[in-house]
């Protein structure tokens, strides 16, 4: 990259003028989105969603266990009145 891309005295070029007010206009509206977002957070709360995806995968997880051990048995159940 050229070192004397980004020098002021290159203000004059309108191209380096957008580039830096876009740049400029970029962090400012960072700053702005991450006050807004920490007001919100204060204001309403924040969810994890993760302890809930957790609950969920632990209940059919539990579930599945149940029908493989209900199948498990009719089987036994079968075999044992074939035999």
């Amino acid at each position: 990259m050229n070192e004397n891309l980004l020098d002021i005295r290159n203000i004059e070029d309108p191209s380096f003028s957008a580039f830096v007010a876009v740049e400029v206009l970029s962090s400012m509206v960072n700053s702005n989105l991450k006050t807004l977002v920490s007001n919100v957070k204060l204001l309403v709360g924040e969810l994890d969603f993760d302890v809930y995806v957790r609950r969920h995968r632990h209940r059919l997880r539990e579930k599945r266990e149940e029908r493989e051990e209900q199948r498990n048995g009719e089987e036994e159940d079968r075999h044992n009145k074939v035999g």
